[in-house]
C-alpha cells in the first residue's frame, strides 16, 4: 500500500541553482510521485539527481516534466534503495514545495494510462491488469522514469530526424536563393513591410542576430522598427544605434520608462510603423533569410488574407535547429485552446489601427489577444497559413512565454472574447496541460449518457480504459456498461468481478465513487 506524502523541502539544503536532499533514512523501492513548484518566471528544465550509494558512481538523472496546474512532476519507479538525491534546476531560483509520494501499482498504472504512455510491466499486483511504457534511465540498469508529458521531441532521434527533414525539403540558400529573388522581380506588387520589434536589455549576441535576420531577407522592401523599452544596458543601446546609422530601414524609437511587450509594441507601430503589412518579432528570435519574400507571395496569391502565419521551430546559441511546429490551417477550436499561430504573423496594419494595438493589461499574452480581436473582426476565412518554417523561436531557458502570469493573461483574454461574441461557454485552464479549455456549456439538467465497453479478456487493455474515464471526465450524469464476451482469462475475470463490485482502486479515489459501473 502507497505511504504518505513526503515533504522533500524541510530536508533540502540550498546550493545555487541545485537543493541536496539530506534523506532522513533511503527511499525504499517502488513507485513515486515526486513534484515541485518554484517561484520563477521562466521555464525550468528540472532533473532529479540519484544517488544509489556508490560515493565513486555518477549521479543517475531522471528529467521531471511540466504536469498539472504548473508544478514539475514525474513518476519515477526506483529499483533500489535511494540514499541521496540532488534537485536540479537549471538557474537559481526559490523553492516553493518539493515532495515524493508513494503509490501502488494501480495508482501508478492509472497515472501512466491517463497520460498515454505504453509498454513496461509493473511488478505484482498490478502487473495482470496493465502493461506500460517507461523509459530506461542512463545510469541504472533497472531505473524507469515515466513524465506526464512525453517529451520524446527533445530527444536526439527527433532532432536528427528533422535535420535529416531540414537537409531533404527546407530552403537551402545557395540551392533556393535565385528563384526566390527570380519571382520577387516578377511580383506585379511589392507591398512594405513593417516588423515591429520591442527590446529590452536583450543579451548583445542574440541582439545582433535577430536584427542580421532582418537585414538579410531576400525581400527588399522592409522596415524593422525597434522600440527600445528604456534598456539600461549600454551595450544595447550601441547596437541599435550603430544598425540604425548603417541602415535606413532600421528604426528605433527611445521609451522613456518601461512598459514591458504590449507598451513597447505600441510605440513602434506608432511612431514608427508605414507599412502595408506589420510582422512581430521577439528581440532574440531570427527570421529565415527567405520568409518575407514568402509572405508575399503568399499576400499576392491570396488578396483576400488580412492575418498569415507560417510554421517555425527552435533555434540554440549555436544555431541548431529543433522542436518544428508544423501547424494546420486555422482552427477556432484549437486556437482557443492555445495560440498556435505566434509566428511568423503578419497582419494588415489597418486592422491593427481599428482594434487599437496591443492591450498593455495583458503582459505576456498580448499578442494572443491581438490575433483574437483581428479574426473576430475579419472571420476565420481571412486566415491563411503558409506551410513552411520562417522563423526560429530562441531556445533559452529565461523564456517565460508559458509561465504563469501569461497563462492568466491568456485566460483574461479568451474570457474577454467569449463575452464579446456573446457565447455561452466555459472558458479555463486544460487539465493536465499549459493550454486552455473553451466550450460550450453543457445543458442543464445534464443529459445521461451511457459508455459501452465491448471486451474479452485483454484485462491490461481494460483497466486504463476505464481508469481514464473515472480519471478525466468532469461530466457527471454517466454510467459504464461493460458487456463480457466470454472472458476466460483469470486475471481479466477478476477485474470484472471487482469493476462489477466498485472496488478496485484504479485512479486512487478509492471505492466511494459515485459512478456507476455495470458489467454484464
Amino acid at each position: 500500500m502507497p505511504g504518505d506524502e513526503i515533504d522533500l523541502q524541510p530536508l533540502t539544503r540550498r546550493t545555487g541553482a541545485e537543493r541536496q536532499v539530506e534523506l532522513s533514512q533511503p527511499l525504499q523501492p517502488g513507485w513515486y510521485l515526486f513534484r515541485f513548484r518554484a517561484n520563477a518566471e521562466a521555464r525550468l528544465r528540472p532533473a532529479i539527481l540519484a544517488n544509489w550509494g556508490d560515493e565513486a558512481a555518477e549521479p543517475t538523472r531522471l528529467p521531471l516534466g511540466q504536469g498539472r496546474s504548473g508544478a514539475y512532476e514525474a513518476l519515477i519507479y526506483l529499483p533500489a534503495p535511494l540514499a541521496q538525491l540532488a534537485l536540479k534546476l537549471g538557474f537559481d531560483c526559490e523553492l516553493a514545495a518539493f515532495s515524493a509520494k508513494p503509490v501502488n501499482g494501480f495508482q501508478a498504472a492509472a497515472h501512466i494510462a491517463r497520460f498515454g504512455l505504453g509498454v513496461f510491466s509493473l511488478s505484482p499486483p498490478a502487473a495482470f491488469l496493465l502493461t506500460v511504457k517507461a523509459r530506461r534511465v542512463p545510469g541504472h540498469p533497472l531505473a524507469r522514469v515515466v513524465h506526464p508529458f512525453p517529451r520524446k521531441r527533445h530527444g536526439r532521434r527527433d532532432d536528427a530526424e528533422y535535420r535529416r527533414w531540414i537537409e531533404q525539403y527546407d530552403y537551402d540558400n545557395e540551392r533556393d536563393a535565385p528563384g526566390i529573388e527570380r519571382r520577387i522581380a516578377d511580383l506585379n506588387s511589392q507591398p512594405l513591410i513593417s516588423i515591429v520589434m520591442p527590446v529590452y536589455n536583450t543579451e548583445p549576441e542574440l541582439l545582433e542576430r535577430a536584427i542580421r535576420s532582418v537585414r538579410d531577407q531576400l525581400y527588399p522592401r522592409w522596415e524593422l522598427c525597434i522600440a527600445d523599452d528604456c534598456s539600461d544596458r549600454a551595450e544595447v543601446r550601441s547596437i541599435l544605434e550603430r544598425h540604425a546609422g548603417e541602415e535606413a530601414r532600421v528604426k528605433v524609437a527611445w521609451r522613456s520608462e518601461n512598459g514591458h511587450t504590449a507598451a513597447a509594441s505600441n510605440t513602434a507601430f506608432e511612431e514608427l510603423a508605414t507599412g502595408d503589412w506589420t510582422v512581430l518579432l521577439d528581440h532574440d528570435d531570427e527570421l529565415r533569410p527567405h520568409a518575407l519574400a514568402e509572405l508575399v507571395f503568399a499576400i499576392e496569391a491570396e488578396p483576400e488574407a488580412e492575418l498569415i502565419y507560417s510554421d517555425e521551430d527552435k533555434i540554440d546559441r549555436g544555431g541548431n535547429r529543433s522542436r518544428p511546429y508544423f501547424k494546420p490551417r486555422f482552427s477556432w477550436e484549437l486556437f482557443r485552446g492555445q495560440n498556435y499561430l505566434n509566428h511568423l504573423s503578419a497582419i494588415r496594419s489597418d486592422r491593427i489601427r481599428e482594434v487599437r494595438g496591443w492591450r498593455e493589461d495583458l503582459h505576456g499574452s498580448q499578442d494572443y489577444d491581438l490575433y483574437l480581436r483581428i479574426i473576430e473582426r475579419v472571420g476565420a476565412g481571412a486566415v491563411h497559413h503558409i506551410p513552411k518554417v520562417l522563423y526560429h523561436w530562441r531556445d533559452v531557458a529565461a523564456s517565460a512565454g508559458d509561465g504563469p502570469d501569461t497563462r492568466a493573461s491568456a485566460l483574461k483574454a479568451l474570457g474577454a472574447h467569449v463575452e464579446r461574441l456573446g457565447l455561452d461557454y466555459h472558458v479555463g485552464p486544460a487539465p493536465g496541460s499549459i493550454h486552455y479549455r473553451v466550450g460550450p456549456n453543457p445543458p442543464v439538467p445534464e443529459p445521461p449518457v451511457t459508455l459501452v465497453i465491448p471486451t474479452r479478456d485483454y484485462g491490461h487493455v481494460l483497466a486504463p480504459c476505464v481508469s481514464s474515464i473515472l480519471e478525466k471526465t468532469t461530466y457527471a450524469n454517466y454510467e459504464i456498461l461493460i458487456v463480457d464476451n466470454e472472458t476466460r482469462e483469470p486475471e481479466t475475470v477478476e477485474l470484472l468481478r471487482q469493476l462489477a463490485g466498485g472496488t478496485p482502486d484504479l485512479t486512487g479515489r478509492g471505492s466511494d465513487s459515485t459512478e456507476d459501473t455495470r458489467t454484464t
